[in-house]
């Protein structure tokens, strides 16, 4: 499904191994897309459900839904695929929804949210990240399914 170009050693250690729960990854084209008709990029009445878009260095891009599609009410942190891991948002309360620019990992805690966004803002996860990718842009978010669920202590 995905293959790294280098850092071999730093891929396969976080890989969940058969006997290993493996991360769990909230995503749908369908969902939150951006082209479906219950999404614009406007809030109001009838789109008021805040979904993020992407998550760049100083802003966070927002849409907004008409329809309650999933995500809700599940704590979770969202990631954005854009090529860089600029910041990740602690989402305790499962009060956001994510467009098919985004992806989450469900948390059970707030320490376990804070520690995996430290672990995929480090250096280290960015290391990985690069060399993971098929394009200068996107992040491989299915990667994420056969890394270890706790993966991210790896990285703080």
């Amino acid at each position: 499904p995905w293959l790294p170009s280098c850092e071999f050693n730093l891929v396969y250690s976080i890989l969940a191994t058969k006997d290993e729960e493996k991360c769990n990854i909230l995503y749908s084209r369908a969902a939150y897309g951006r082209d479906k008709e219950w999404m614009s990029e406007i809030e109001d009445e009838e789109y008021f459900i805040p979904c993020i878009h992407s998550i760049r260095k100083n802003e966070i891009r927002y849409m907004y839904s008409s329809k309650d599609n999933g995500f809700l009410n599940i704590p979770k942190v969202i990631i954005s695929e854009n090529g860089k891991i600029h910041d990740v948002v602690i989402d305790m309360k499962g009060k956001l929804a994510f467009t098919s620019g985004c992806f989450a990992i469900p948390i059970s805690s707030k320490k376990e949210g804070e520690g995996i966004r430290e672990a995929l803002m480090s250096e280290k996860f960015d290391r990985l990240v690069q060399a993971t990718k098929w394009s200068s842009f996107r992040i491989e978010y299915q990667m994420f399914k056969y890394f270890r669920y706790d993966f991210w202590k790896d990285f703080i």
